[in-house]
């Protein structure tokens, strides 16, 4: 399964923030994999893409990301415009970034008041956009990470090289 459609109204209940701190921080020593990405956190996968229990509603349903556990900065997997820097209720404080030719990228659960990045700003790969936290719907500190083709999501490994 390729991923799935979000609806129209889960973004209608999104928060944008207005502005961000400023000074963009790159994260030392990215490597850049075939696919052009970059890893967006240090953290191990602790989560993969795929069908699962959800952890809080009990309910079998798509994990339309992949999650790594730990704690510390969140990078850009590519460069690209800031399309959302905000709070969403099940996505907490989030990030979501237009590359071009129909690919997305999407980094959620931020610590509060560590969003670096604002709505319309260009970002470079591997720029600091925030600091991995629970914000939202979830059961612990991660980074929720997801990648959206034309925008459907879809697996982030293969762009991961996992």
């Amino acid at each position: 399964m390729a991923g799935e459609i979000v609806p129209e109204s889960f973004f209608e209940e999104s928060i944008a923030m207005e502005t961000a701190p400023t000074g963009a921080t790159q994260i030392e020593g990215p490597a850049v994999l075939d696919s052009g990405f970059i890893r967006p956190s240090n953290g191990i996968v602790t989560d993969p893409f795929g069908f699962r229990v959800h952890p809080i509603s009990g309910e079998w349903r798509l994990h339309a990301g992949m999650d790594f556990g730990g704690w510390g900065p969140i990078s850009a997997a590519q460069s690209g415009k800031v399309i959302i820097a905000g709070y969403h209720n099940s996505w907490g404080y989030y990030v979501k970034i237009d590359h071009g030719n129909g690919l997305q990228t999407l980094y959620a659960h931020m610590e509060a008041g560590s969003l670096q990045v604002s709505p319309g700003q260009q970002v470079t790969q591997g720029q600091k956009l925030g600091i991995m936290g629970t914000t939202g719907d979830s059961t612990g500190v991660h980074l929720h990470f997801e990648v959206y083709e034309n925008g459907i999501q879809v697996d982030p490994a293969p762009y991961l090289g996992l």
